[in-house]
Parts: structure tokens; C-alpha cells; sequence
């Protein structure tokens, strides 16, 4: 340890403390080593002692997805159906979605399209008890913070039973 240099007396040797500043920077040394071994994390001026876990791969990429679909969950957003080829529904062109797909013909081939006006073309969103769908679509402008789920034509009943659901939806890319 470091001590003061200055010792006059046999009684004052034996008496003899470390100065505050040796002692300050030899706390400051074990910190600092803490924190380069990975056991202390600095939160808000307090140290925490963390534990390191030590996981199999397949966990740690289960964590890893996990964590990645928290940053992509966009949370609650309400969910409506309309019909594709519907001109009561649509447009002028009933099957030409907003970004130039064929949606009827997209739709027959088994794909799910949706609607919005708050994320890009091409987004694909995972919308809780109906599944992926990509955006291909737009909405009407009063309705900013909605998702519409396309649906063919003949499905007016279905889309009529959807109704308007509060469901969770997660952006996939």
C-alpha cells in the first residue's frame, strides 16, 4: 500500500495510515479492473456488480431474436379488412395497389397484403392472429394510425366479420 513518507517517530510508524489520494487511487484502480473484466456496469454515477451468464449458442440467439423483435414491436395499432377489386372500397383501379402491384392476382396466389400510411412499401409486419403481410397499399389520409388487411373480393362477409380489432403488430424488416 502507499503511505505517507514522512515518518518522524518509532510511535508514529507504528500509527501509520495510508493518505486519502493513494487510498482514492487504488480504489480507482480495482474499479477500473472491475470494469474491464466485465463484472461492475456504470449506471446513472452508481456501480452495479453484474453477473456473467454463461449460455449455450441456441440460448443466446433466442435472446438475441427476442431482443431484436422488442425493438420491432410497434405495439397496439387497430386492424380493419376491405375488399380488393371492390370499387365501392377502392379507387378508380381496384386491383393497382398504391405501389403498382397486381393485388388481386397477388391475393389469388395465396400472398397477404396490407395497407397503411405510417411505414414504406415493401415493410413486411407480423400482425398477431392473422400473421405476415407486406405493405403494398395506402389508406385513406384520415386514417393515419390504421392497418387494412386486403382481402379478395368474394371474402366481403369475412372482412365484414373482422370488423375493427386492437391487435399487437411487429415489423419484421
Amino acid at each position: 500500500m502507499f503511505y505517507k513518507r514522512k515518518i518522524k517517530t518509532k510511535k508514529q510508524a507504528k500509527k501509520r495510515k495510508p493518505d486519502k489520494r493513494s487510498r482514492n487511487v487504488l480504489i480507482a484502480m480495482i474499479i477500473t479492473l472491475f470494469i474491464a473484466w466485465g463484472g461492475l456496469r456504470a449506471e446513472n454515477n452508481k456501480i452495479l456488480v453484474v453477473k456473467r451468464l454463461y449460455l449455450p449458442i441456441e440460448q443466446t440467439e433466442q435472446i438475441k431474436n427476442e431482443l431484436e423483435r422488442q425493438k420491432n414491436d410497434i405495439g397496439i395499432k387497430e386492424i380493419t379488412a376491405y375488399n380488393v377489386g371492390d370499387i365501392n372500397q377502392t379507387d378508380d383501379s381496384p386491383c393497382i395497389s398504391a405501389n403498382g402491384e397486381n393485388i388481386c392476382l397477388a391475393l389469388e396466389k395465396g400472398y397477404k397484403r396490407c395497407a397503411t400510411n405510417f411505414l414504406p412499401f415493401g415493410t413486411l409486419i407480423e400482425i398477431e392472429n392473422y400473421g405476415i403481410c407486406m405493405i403494398t397499399d395506402r389508406t385513406n389520409k384520415r386514417y393515419t394510425d390504421r392497418i387494412d388487411i386486403a382481402m379478395k373480393k368474394n371474402e366481403y362477409q369475412r372482412a365484414i366479420n373482422f370488423g375493427i380489432q386492437k391487435l399487437n403488430v411487429i415489423i419484421i424488416n
